[in-house]
């Protein structure tokens, strides 16, 4: 036949305290009767308080945790005389505040739990604790989905906080009646982060890292709007883009190996979005500068030593080296008697080539050349050009 046994007003005690449930009064002073094969006895434990609780059976070494409102049923084994519990935390202003026990006898029919009406939830409010003792709200042997908290606000449409025990997690804003999701954790076999409903800004304040892939399935805008995407593939930079490593561009028609090399160039390197000055295809590679532009040649420091434009290509400074041989200087002119002339070459030439295709003495030579003039000899009054070469 069930007893009740003497239970606790848990009324001011503090966190870290506690107390143990006699088990002698039951037992005749000496405890749970060892009794080989025997069943043991079952005492229920309603926790009709705001207080949760640490529940320790000292002689079989039993342990666990009763939250607050909570009941559990325990075993004790031979020899047991006590069972001890000590304060985890408080909830504030609880309408009840008593520990009862009822003791089954061994072989004893156990009822089914009663449902308690003085829950966490149904109490309100936060967890008091002190320095001593344990901030945490225990929620254990509950079936998978159940909820151990739920927030509405009074003027609120629905719920603003929710949670379960399987780890699924919404919290709400509420807004004159509408509610819009913050954040929501979904657990199962596909978990899920969600941060933030359509149409809501989500603002981080410090850094993030991401371990992982990022997807952004729309526009978006870094370094404050120095890098940007449209939502349709495109990406704007306004400053310089670093990649340390392999990089692969539009659909690998651009790719880079990671040492600073560029492994393949499939299209055309373009000037204001229209003027190809470097193009690759069918194995063939065309540079070309702008209508009316240059292409300068440069050394370090920006020296240009020689330059194409729509005239043609020209030396600046040094020589054409050629495979035998090199040609720093070229000029020409033309006459028609011996006598001085100007070449205009600049430098002193190293040859002059006299040619003549009239008819008549085709003698021609050349002395005292200058940088600036030279003498023509012919051995007649003949139309003639002259190339003049600088090594």
């Amino acid at each position: 036949m069930s007893t009740a046994l003497p239970y606790f007003d848990l009324n001011g005690i503090g966190v870290g305290s506690g107390g143990s449930i006699d088990l002698s009064s039951v037992m005749g002073g000496g405890g749970i009767a060892t009794v080989p094969g025997a069943k043991l006895p079952t005492v229920r434990l309603h926790n009709d308080s705001g207080c949760g609780l640490q529940i320790t059976l000292p002689n079989s070494g039993q342990s666990f945790n009763l939250p607050a409102g909570g009941w559990q049923d325990c075993q004790p084994s031979a020899g047991e005389t006590r069972i001890n519990f000590t304060v985890l935390y408080i909830l504030p202003d609880p309408p009840v505040t008593l520990l009862m026990s009822t003791y089954f006898g061994p072989g004893e029919a156990v009822p089914a739990m009663t449902v308690l009406g003085n829950s966490p939830v149904g109490v309100g409010g936060t967890v008091n604790t002190t320095s001593s003792g344990a901030n945490t709200v225990i929620n254990t042997t509950s079936t998978p989905g159940t909820t151990w908290l739920n927030i509405q606000p009074s003027d609120a449409a629905g719920n603003t906080f929710l949670a379960d025990n399987s780890g699924n997690l919404i919290v709400k804003s509420d807004n004159a009646g509408t509610l819009k999701t913050l954040l929501q954790l979904i657990a199962g076999a596909s978990p899920q982060v969600l941060l933030a409903a359509a149409g809501i800004l989500t603002t981080i304040l410090d850094g993030l890292t991401v371990q992982g892939n990022l997807i952004v399935g729309g526009s978006s805008t870094l370094d404050n709007g120095d890098i940007t995407t449209d939502g349709t593939g495109n990406f704007f930079v306004n400053g310089t883009m670093s990649v340390n490593g392999t990089s692969s561009l539009d659909t690998a028609k651009i790719t880079t190996d990671g040492n600073g090399n560029i492994t393949n160039f499939g299209g055309n390197l373009m000037l204001n979005g229209s003027n190809p000055i470097l193009s690759v295809s069918a194995g063939n590679t065309r540079v070309q500068c702008a209508s009316g532009g240059t292409i300068n040649f440069q050394v370090p420091g920006g020296t240009t030593v020689a330059f194409i434009n729509s005239t043609g290509l020209k030396i600046n400074t040094g020589k054409l080296n050629l495979v035998g041989g090199s040609i720093s200087r070229t000029a020409s002119f033309s006459g028609s008697a011996s006598g001085t002339y100007t070449h205009g070459m600049g430098a002193v030439p190293n040859i002059i080539i006299v040619q003549t295709g009239a008819v008549g003495s085709q003698t021609t030579g050349y002395d005292t050349a200058t940088t600036t003039q030279t003498h023509v000899t012919l051995g007649a009054a003949l139309a003639f050009q002259a190339l003049c070469i600088a090594y």
